[in-house]
């Protein structure tokens, strides 16, 4: 995505400074040709509006013709000229608001203004389809590919609303199979999933309190300070491309996306209250724990945290080291090491994320739902108008009124030719657990670490499913793993486990050390990890492509540490996209959006992170 700046030109150069990556600069409206015939294809231009003309328009709109264009305009009156000049075939033209006009505000939400009106414009309005009539009341079969929660919940979601759901998944039942390695992000690891209203999240800060400056954390391995448990110089070029986009993310946008983020993650907050109030069996016997406590290890971090969720409206309680101690003298250890600053709790749940998909499962076959396992889809098949026909899988071609796609990091090209090709890439967590000892834990914990290698843990009050043990599931970790399956002796994947068995000694030591007393800190004795889906962005995904009778294939993932938290919104979206309806995550999670820069890769190499 790039904007033309050709108006109040020296106001934007000053607030953005070098933030620049996305924004080109016309002072001289003799340069603009040169400009618009540029190496970069402009998607946003903000301009006085008199400089236009129908040459220049022409230009800019033959580049990439397909591509939707938005044009914001400092001066109304020539609005009209410029309608009539684009011919219909600029997505949004717009006036540039006038209040705080010399304010460095001004700028940012003009900029903002610009994205999110190309955002619309990309996902903009119902599916178009050739020569068929979409027909809501009967296109009625939708096929499911992935059973990861958020495809569960929208299985569900989709059942209870009529419609007929088949669910096809590469690997086995997970309800029977012994093997973690063959089963997704939401199957493997350990039995605990976290709701807060700050799970999912972007991490495109720079000088943020909570966290350092984040630019170049995945071309750092973990065992030099950094997220990625490959070796940058081993990055595909699709690796390479992902990479420089997170790092071309501009401050401005980062914050925006952000706050989408978060919107998202509010909305399913309801969603979820609505789901325990409406099917209250799935939340039966699966751990279910509310409110989470947060630690901060430094007070900084603890400031910030307790700013951002006070303006989220999620704060139960405020807690100082010595509240904190009052009510839970184990963490006595961590005060001493100077790894407790203090704490809040906030509004949130956990539970077992085994034992729900479990009984989700059960719920969605009672609905009259299906599954298919071990069958893995290869392609997306599209006839010459590049509407979708059927898709390839191991069981030979697959139809359906409509089609959901949400399989986690896809390397088999299945998303391939579509705007979500190559934008989802795998960032790994570890697991352990130890026995929940007195004084034993009362809320499940998330524990915030700055600088250190784990810097997130996620602590989850639980049972054992087997023994009926009251025990704690730590899972935390960031390891950017790209396209690839990490080798467990990866000594950057070993120094991840390493660091979570230091948080567990530090913040619950006696629980610790009777699980390696006993040799059961590890889940079922090994070392397991889970990969969740990340884009450039922090933003999910939600692609809606016509399909040749009238229905949808809506691609959705890429929720980094929130799929579990943002699924009810992610069903609301798609349940709404079947039937024609408007839902903000259509233009939010638009896979444009995390297309920042040119996917090609940049010959880059950030040299001191090997």
């Amino acid at each position: 995505m790039k904007f033309l700046v050709s108006t109040h030109v020296q106001e934007f150069r000053s607030v953005l400074g070098d933030d620049t990556s996305h924004v080109c600069f016309c002072q001289h409206h003799s340069g603009l040709s040169s400009q618009i015939n540029g190496r970069d294809v402009i998607d946003v231009w903000i301009c006085e509006g008199g400089e236009v003309t129908e040459a220049l328009m022409d230009q800019w709109l033959d580049r990439n013709w397909n591509s939707p264009k938005t044009l914001l305009v400092n001066d109304a009156k020539f609005i009209p000229n410029l309608e009539n000049l684009s011919k219909g075939r600029v997505a949004e033209i717009q006036a540039i608001s006038k209040e705080e006009q010399r304010a460095s505000s001004w700028v940012i939400s003009t900029l903002r203004k610009g994205e999110m009106l190309y955002a619309r414009a990309c996902a903009r309005g119902p599916v178009q389809h050739n020569g068929v009539t979409l027909d809501h009341d009967t296109k009625k079969t939708v096929l499911i590919v992935g059973a990861g929660i958020m495809n569960l919940v929208t299985a569900e979601f989709l059942a209870i609303r009529g419609f007929q759901v088949r669910i096809v998944d590469a690997g086995p039942d997970p309800r029977t199979c012994k093997d973690w390695t063959l089963l997704g992000a939401t199957h493997a690891g350990g039995n605990a999933r976290m709701f807060s209203y700050t799970e999912a999240d972007n991490y495109n800060e720079r000088g943020s309190d909570i966290y350092h400056n984040m630019r170049h954390i995945f071309r750092k391995t973990t065992l030099n300070g950094g997220w990625s448990v490959k070796s940058p110089l081993s990055f595909s070029a699709a690796e390479e491309a992902w990479v420089n986009a997170f790092e071309q993310v501009p401050i401005w946008l980062a914050q925006a996306m952000k706050e989408d983020i978060y919107y998202v993650n509010r909305e399913a907050g309801k969603l979820w209250t609505e789901y325990m109030d409406r099917a209250p069996q799935l939340f039966e016997g699966v751990s279910l724990h509310t409110d989470i406590l947060r630690l901060y290890a430094e007070e900084t971090a603890l400031a910030a945290a307790y700013e951002l969720s006070r303006d989220l409206g999620v704060v139960v309680q405020d807690l100082s080291q010595a509240e904190l101690l009052k009510e839970n003298t184990g963490f006595s250890a961590a005060a001493r090491f100077n790894d407790l600053a203090g704490g809040l709790i906030v509004q949130g749940f956990t539970l077992g994320i085994h034992s729900f998909v479990n009984k989700l499962i059960d719920r969605i076959l009672e609905l009259g739902g299906e599954f298919s396992w071990n069958c893995p889809v290869q392609r997306i098949r599209h006839n010459a108008s590049g509407e979708v026909t059927s898709l390839e899988s191991q069981l030979g071609a697959l139809q359906a009124d409509n089609f959901v796609i949400s399989t986690g990091v896809a390397r088999n090209g299945l998303l391939d030719g579509t705007a979500s090709e190559n934008l989802l890439q795998g960032v790994l967590g570890v697991w352990l657990k130890i026995p929940n000892l007195d004084p034993m834990l009362r809320n499940s914990t998330k524990i915030h670490r700055r600088g250190y290698l784990v810097e997130d843990i996620n602590v989850t009050v639980s049972k054992d499913v087997k023994t009926g043990e009251d025990i704690l599931i730590l899972g935390g970790g960031y390891g950017y793993v790209g396209l690839d399956w990490p080798s467990l002796e990866s000594p950057e994947l070993q120094a991840l486990f390493k660091e979570l068995e230091e948080v567990a000694l530090t913040y619950f030591p006696a629980g610790y050390q009777r699980a390696k007393e006993r040799g059961t800190l590890w889940l079922d004795g090994e070392r397991k990890f889970c990969i969740r889906p990340f884009t450039c962005t922090g933003l999910g995904i939600f692609e809606d492509i016509p399909t040749a009778t009238g229905g949808h294939l809506i691609i959705t993932g890429g929720n980094n540490t929130g799929g579990f938290a943002q699924a009810p919104a992610i069903a609301r979206a798609v349940c709404r996209a079947m039937v024609g309806e408007h839902d903000p995550i259509h233009v939010l999670f638009n896979p444009h959006r995390s297309k920042l820069v040119d996917q090609k890769a940049r010959d880059f190499r950030f040299v001191s992170s090997l």
